[in-house]
């Protein structure tokens, strides 16, 4: 059993982690066995977010305005706190999801607004901001190849109309 030193402690820290992070996720960790919690700790901690299972007792105790109701948390849960302003958590949780890593995500505030489980399911599967300006860029880089074409093609047919009637005078 914890001292009351340390629950104080604990509650600082969970405080301390809701006003540092950018958003965070609440995660259902039923379906999630210790390996593949594991394998979602490892990859959050590389893209600067943290997973931590926390009393829900404490929770309101941390964070006094906690937007999520104590009746909308009857699972075993825990958090993903994401502390980078492109929340890089979620692009984690794709390229999870592409190894068969089921992660369900329960609630979300991201953006100083509350997620339902449905709207994060259509946010993980957005394209990354990587992956966006990679297609901007093609398509750009594409049409740049249009236009160039489009300017020099009658210069070029020009040069050989030219060419043509300077070989047949000869």
């Amino acid at each position: 059993m914890k001292t009351r030193q340390q629950k104080q402690q604990a509650i600082s820290e969970l405080s301390d982690l809701f006003q540092r992070s950018k958003g965070y996720l609440i995660v259902n960790i039923l379906n999630l066995n210790s390996e593949q919690q594991t394998k979602l700790k490892e990859a959050l901690k590389d893209n600067n977010a943290l997973f931590k299972v926390v009393k829900k007792s404490l929770i309101y105790k941390a964070f006094p305005d906690f937007a999520i109701k104590d009746n909308e948390l009857k699972f075993p849960f825990a958090f993903i706190y994401d502390f980078d302003e492109n929340l890089k958590c979620l692009q984690v949780i794709k390229s999870l999801k592409n190894e068969n890593i089921n992660i369900d995500l329960e609630k979300g505030y991201l953006w100083d607004r509350i997620f339902s489980k449905e709207d994060l399911a259509v946010i993980v599967n957005l394209p990354s901001k990587d992956e966006l300006l990679r297609d901007l860029l093609s398509v750009l880089a594409k049409n740049l190849y249009y236009l160039h074409y489009a300017l020099t093609f009658p210069m070029q047919k020009l040069l050989l109309t030219l060419s043509f009637i300077n070989n047949k005078k000869t």
